[in-house]
């Protein structure tokens, strides 16, 4: 008690003080609402993670165990300094294609990789990818200028041509079948119809026609790739007028368009310049459907059905 006794005016108010503050607390019953808000508060908002296929994120990865589509991975020691992971996802498989298996990777050498693209926009779509860092550029502007060089233009061309057949051969394993052109000669591998060593060759469908190999004008990644893809564009991928007028509109430049003079290039970037607004007309019929995306989607559906059959 004494100890009590001793304490100083000042220390004795503090302590009343203190004490009113703790009785007030126990006496004031709680408001559920506003114990709900603090909480929220203290939590802090979440933070939403891009999921727009533009930025390749990692929450689109089915067939990618490490991750080379991944945000969070880490950048391959020999990249550039101002190397990005959203705009290189490429890096790591470029280096080391080795480590990924055929459901991403479908061959490599020395020059080039070609892979299974994440976000395909058809049946059948790859991406060749050369190796060589010169063909990576930050700011992706317009590719055109690689093709200039005579060399790697034969190389690439040379190339392209080998993962065309693959893509033709991929698209009949999956349609051939269901093909009219092709049916004398799924009869025979099929066994239904016994082979005739005299009779001239089967020729089927011509399915390297319904491959198309070329670039976009503004490429949404910093590494150079060349598209091949199949150009019936049916895909649940496919899922904005953006996606369908990037293959179907002048904005996609043939590799067998290359090379480019001056005078075509500033005309085409000219008439791409509004590309995604375009109107949506059908490759196959020329149906215009104007800016009416889920109607179109339904037609390319039905195209779908006619164009395998043929």
């Amino acid at each position: 008690m004494a100890g009590l006794e001793n304490r100083t005016p000042a220390a004795k108010s503090q302590e009343s003080q203190d004490q009113f503050a703790a009785s007030s607390t126990q006496d004031i019953p709680r408001n559920a609402f506003s114990e709900m808000m603090s909480q929220a508060k203290k939590k802090g908002p979440k933070r939403s993670q891009p999921t727009t296929e533009d930025n390749l994120v990692a929450e689109d990865t089915t067939f990618d165990p490490e991750g080379y589509y991944s945000l969070k991975r880490k950048p391959p020691k020999k990249m550039p300094e101002n190397y990005h992971p959203r705009q290189d996802a490429f890096g790591p498989i470029i280096e080391h294609p080795e480590k990924y298996d055929s459901s991403i990777v479908i061959e490599y050498n020395q020059k080039f990789v070609t892979i299974h693209d994440a976000f395909p926009k058809a049946s059948v779509h790859y991406l060749i990818l050369p190796r060589d860092k010169k063909f990576w550029d930050k700011n992706k502007r317009p590719p055109y200028h690689y093709f200039d060089d005579p060399v790697f233009l034969s190389e690439v061309r040379e190339y392209a041509a080998r993962i065309k057949e693959i893509a033709a051969n991929a698209l009949q394993q999956k349609f051939g079948r269901f093909s009219a052109k092709d049916k004398p000669l799924q009869d025979v591998l099929d066994g239904v119809v016994p082979l005739d060593e005299n009779s001239e060759p089967l020729v089927g469908r011509d399915w390297e026609s319904e491959i198309l190999v070329g670039i976009h004008t503004y490429p949404s990644m910093a590494h150079l790739h060349i598209h091949v893809t199949s150009r019936e564009m049916y895909s649940e991928r496919l899922k904005n007028r953006k996606h369908y007028n990037s293959f179907q509109t002048r904005f996609f430049v043939g590799l067998d368009e290359f090379p480019l003079s001056t005078e075509s290039t500033q005309q085409r970037l000219t008439e791409v310049s509004h590309w995604p607004s375009h109107d949506l007309i059908c490759w196959r019929c020329n149906r215009n459907f104007h800016n009416k995306f889920t109607m179109f989607k339904s037609h390319l559906a039905e195209e779908f059905l006619s164009w395998k059959k043929e």
